[in-house]
């Protein structure tokens, strides 16, 4: 499956798979000085809390592996993880980044079926 990926001018990067996109993210920790990649997919928007997704939510997150699915008040689902970035390597910055992508793109669909809602390929078009 190809990406797309884009950057905007503040440094923040999306890419696009399948029917999700990730947002990467470099943030500075200011207690600490140092610095975490976050990846964040859109996996779900625009649809209606319901007991329903709250358990399947809870059900997934005790399921993956490596990340959390995070709804939020907007009506949005993320799955995002977050790594160290100082002195990270490729096979881990791949392997953090693949994860979330697959996650997300292979839980979308379920997701959408539940409760309805946009897939992040629904708001992009495409």
């Amino acid at each position: 499956m190809e990406m797309q990926a884009k950057a905007t001018d503040d440094g923040i990067y999306m890419l696009r798979y399948g029917s999700t996109a990730v947002v990467m993210r470099l943030i500075q920790d200011t207690v600490t000085e140092k610095r975490f990649l976050r990846f964040s997919a859109a996996t779900l928007s625009d649809f209606d809390v319901t007991d329903v997704l709250l358990r399947e939510v809870i059900r997934l997150n005790n399921e993956v592996l490596f990340g959390s699915f995070r709804l939020f008040d907007d009506h949005t689902l993320r799955f995002s993880t977050t790594i160290l970035a100082d002195h990270l390597d490729y096979e881990e910055f791949e392997t953090a980044l693949t994860y979330v992508l697959r996650i997300s793109d292979e839980y979308d669909d379920v997701l959408q079926a539940l409760v309805g809602g946009n897939r992040a390929t629904d708001l992009l078009g495409g």
